[in-house]
């Protein structure tokens, strides 16, 4: 069984990293996609920050909902991703700094 991802990044140079480290798992429907400039109004919030149990995480990501930052998203990456490589995919992308839609 696999799961999809849908991951967000603000460089191509982040983007791609991240393709060639998903590579080494077992992915299939790999790819990264350049963003059109536009549509401003989407809020991401970093992989990193999903699902945080403990108390200095969590104010972490409170603080950075609330903290402006101006620069936009660029690049997608998508992928299904096996079950097995879930969690060291999902560590790859939060290491490369990868966003999520909030």
């Amino acid at each position: 069984m696999s799961k999809s991802i849908l991951v967000y990044f603000k460089s191509e140079n982040d983007a791609e990293a991240a393709r060639s480290g998903l590579q080494r798992l077992r992915v299939s429907d790999l790819y990264v996609d350049h963003l059109p400039e536009g549509d401003n109004r989407t809020s991401y919030v970093p992989i990193g920050d999903m699902g945080a149990d403990d108390t200095e995480t969590r104010k972490g990501f409170f603080k950075g909902l609330f903290q402006k930052d101006n620069d936009p998203v660029t690049h997608l990456v998508q992928a299904k991703v096996n079950e097995i490589d879930y969690d060291e995919a999902m560590g790859i992308l939060t290491e490369l700094n990868g966003y999520v839609e909030q």
